[in-house]
């Protein structure tokens, strides 16, 4: 068997995945972009009206979603500012983990600093 068969019979495993993937994300981010362009009752039976890009003008101008945009930036930040406190401080999760994994009891117990021996090791 040559290369080029392998090759061609690697493509008939991998294509029902790739086809696949390809049906399940690409066409509802095609389907959402094209009716980003349309306005439409959900509950009507009536077909969408083109708006072209007034959805998109109305979103941007509105006073509600530029102060949503405000709060989310406020909150992300205050969220992750929090998480990195708690996480690297020296009793944090992620300090108590790496002490473990190195063999400290505590990041807050005086062990390394008792043996001078043990302090010229790890440096």
């Amino acid at each position: 068997m040559g290369i080029g068969r392998r090759r061609r019979w690697g493509w008939y495993f991998v294509l029902p995945a790739v086809l696949f993937f390809a049906l399940f994300s690409y066409s509802p981010m095609a389907s959402s972009f094209a009716a980003s362009f349309h306005q439409k009752d959900i509950l009507s039976l009536r077909a969408p009206k083109f708006v072209a890009f007034q959805n998109f003008a109305d979103t941007f101008t509105s006073p509600d979603v530029l102060n949503s945009i405000k709060a989310t930036a406020i909150v992300s930040g205050v969220v992750s500012a929090t998480s990195w406190l708690l996480l690297f401080d020296p009793r944090g999760l992620a300090n108590q983990r790496l002490n473990f994994l190195a063999g400290n009891p505590s990041p807050t117990s005086p062990g390394w600093r008792a043996f001078p021996s043990a302090c010229f090791a790890s440096s």
